[in-house]
């Protein structure tokens, strides 16, 4: 029987949860200018795909838009499916069931789609893609697109002009990366501790790390904890152990968003480059 999956908070959400930088990132999306926090309803979705499971932001913008937010390692093809849906159990949420019967059309919110990526410099800044390329008779009849955008530390995302929270975040993330790839990998903890203090000290992310120091320690760790990450892929049945199970293994700890490209290469052996072109990412 698979082990049950305790999702807790990703910093992701931990920090866009918070409706001054949600709204913020919305701004940044959409290319309004709302100032009224009180206008952003966020959702809590449990139960779409694992019983435990969630997605890393849903809210509402008034009654007018919906929007489904994921910060995946790098792009997922099924993403577009995933979002799908996550969008489907909020409508179900949404309707009376009496609604369905009716002959009034049932006014619904408008969707938007988001996935933020820290897929390294070669990963394109922004992209979409679309539910239809996964049918195989066609078109078809339906249709859903994803929004990809590349956060990566020193990409030129055009998100990161627009929302400060996200760049300080983008900025968090790559200090992060930087320590491990320095020796560190070693000592994860030290890592994560000093790449807290750097931060505080250089005004990234402060106010909320002063606050949420413990929190963030915990989020980080379990975010590059590649023992606890296997383990979850075992329980999944991922193979693990020979030489071809454990690439199997770190490439899907990519797709599913664990483990970044950056230190999926290092555990393989190769460049960036070669990782994602030998594992067709």
């Amino acid at each position: 029987m698979a082990t049950r999956r305790n999702y807790k908070d990703s910093l992701f959400r931990a920090i866009f949860k918070q409706k001054k930088a949600l709204l913020s990132l919305y701004n940044a999306l959409s290319g309004e200018g709302l100032t009224d926090t009180k206008l952003l309803h966020i959702n809590t979705l449990k139960g779409v795909l694992y019983q435990t499971m969630r997605n890393d932001l849903s809210f509402r913008v008034g009654d007018r838009d919906v929007v489904l937010m994921e910060e995946q390692s790098t792009q997922n093809g099924n993403m577009p499916l995933r979002l799908f849906l996550y969008l489907a159990k909020i409508y179900q949420k949404q309707v009376p069931n009496t609604a369905f019967y009716g002959s009034r059309t049932q006014p619904l919110p408008t969707p938007h789609f988001y996935v933020f990526t820290l897929g390294g410099k070669d990963a394109p800044v922004t992209c979409t893609r679309r539910l239809s390329e996964a049918f195989t008779g066609g078109s078809g009849d339906l249709e859903l697109t994803v929004h990809f955008y590349n956060i990566s530390y020193g990409v030129s995302c055009p998100l990161f002009a627009k929302c400060e929270t996200l760049k300080e975040y983008s900025r968090f993330i790559a200090e992060v990366e930087q320590r491990l790839e320095q020796g560190l990998d070693r000592d994860r903890d030290r890592a994560i501790k000093d790449t807290i203090f750097y931060c505080i000290k250089h005004n990234i992310l402060r106010k909320f790390l002063e606050i949420y120091q413990a929190e963030v320690y915990d989020m980080t760790s379990m975010k590059w904890d590649l023992d606890t990450a296997l383990a979850v892929t075992k329980s999944e049945g991922v193979e693990e152990g020979e030489k071809n199970g454990r690439w199997k293994t770190l490439v899907e700890l990519v797709r599913k968003g664990y483990l970044s490209i950056k230190l999926a290469a290092k555990e393989a052996g190769m460049s960036e480059a070669e990782f994602r072109k030998t594992a067709m990412l």
